[in-house]
């Protein structure tokens, strides 16, 4: 995860509450920067971050040391967290998950702690990717073959790409239960179409290739397919 680069504190307000009358309460202004205005704000930050519906919320687990994971992907370590709270990474402190906000670039997710506060945590841009990815993964996938190389699985995919004259659309996922246990999956992108009426056998005929049916649970990341002639281009 990424390093805090800078902070800047635009509002600090403290509410105070009457324990014996819970209805009254006061609020005080510790600091406030008048020099930003919401019209620069909304200029410089135009997509605003949109909020999780409480369906795709309950789909995250979430552990003060471990932090917040969905499936076998950990979004972000806790200590990382904490550490958002002004905390040590490892201190023993206790921490809950609120609302999950999302723009164009990353995920948000709004924490809070009895005796800190609440925080609003980013997620770095490939970690929320290969979360949008898991979320859309199909349940399950065609598969072309498996490989403990990610470059094998990519030179696999490209060889059937040339052979059915870009008509096969593959992707390579990373899978397993561990890091030392993952393997590369080629998959058919377009699977969900082709396991439907004779969609299976022309996909075979296309490519030469024997398919397998994979349910999808374990896989973790999407991998960016890179085409041969991007490929050359990067040399």
């Amino acid at each position: 995860l990424g390093a805090e680069v800078s902070r800047r504190l635009l509002l600090d307000v403290g509410t105070s509450i009457d324990p014996d009358h819970p209805e009254t309460k006061s609020e005080r202004v510790h600091a406030k920067d008048e020099s930003v205005k919401l019209v620069d704000l909304l200029s410089r930050f135009p997509d605003q971050p949109k909020r999780w519906s409480d369906e795709k919320r309950g789909l995250l687990e979430c552990h003060a040391t471990n932090g917040p994971s969905l499936g076998l992907i950990q979004i972000a370590w806790g200590g990382f967290i904490k550490e958002r709270f002004g905390a040590d990474r490892n201190a023993d402190l206790d921490w809950t998950l609120g609302e999950v906000f999302e723009d164009a670039n990353c995920l948000y997710l709004s924490v809070s702690s009895e005796s800190r506060g609440q925080a609003l945590v980013s997620i770095p841009p490939r970690k929320t990717r290969q979360v949008r990815d898991y979320l859309a993964r199909q349940p399950v996938y065609l598969v072309a073959g498996k490989f403990k190389n990610q470059e094998e699985a990519m030179t696999k995919g490209r060889e059937l790409m040339e052979k059915s004259n870009g008509k096969f659309r593959p992707e390579v996922w990373s899978s397993g239960n561990s890091v030392a246990e993952t393997v590369y999956v080629v998959v058919d992108s377009q699977s969900a179409d082709h396991l439907k009426g004779a969609g299976f056998e022309a996909l075979e005929e296309m490519t030469g290739v024997d398919f397998t049916a994979m349910s999808s649970p374990l896989f973790r990341e999407r991998i960016a397919f890179v085409r041969e002639e991007e490929l050359q281009l990067a040399k």
